[in-house]
C-alpha cells in the first residue's frame, strides 16, 4: 500500500513535468525510483543528503531518457 501511494506521487509528479512519456514508461520509472528510495531506508550507504541528491539524480536520469527516447509513447 504504501509502495503504490509512494509511486503514484511520483508518477504524477514525473507526467505534470515530462507529459510526452508514455503511462507504462513513467509508471515503471516511478516505481523502480520508490523502490530505490525504500532500499535505501532499509539499507543506507551514505548520508541522507548525499543520498536523497543522487536519487533525485537518478530520476531525473529516468525522465530525460524516457522523454528523449524516439518512438516511445
Amino acid at each position: 500500500m504504501v509502495l503504490g501511494a509512494a509511486t503514484a506521487v511520483v508518477e504524477d509528479w514525473a507526467r505534470a513535468h515530462a507529459p510526452e512519456i508514455s503511462d507504462d514508461d513513467l509508471r515503471f520509472g516511478a516505481e523502480s525510483v520508490v523502490r530505490l528510495v525504500v532500499s535505501h531506508i532499509v539499507l543506507p550507504t551514505a548520508a541522507v543528503e548525499h543520498t536523497a541528491e543522487r536519487l533525485a539524480d537518478v530520476a531525473a536520469l529516468l525522465v530525460n531518457t524516457y522523454s528523449t527516447r524516439p518512438g516511445r509513447r
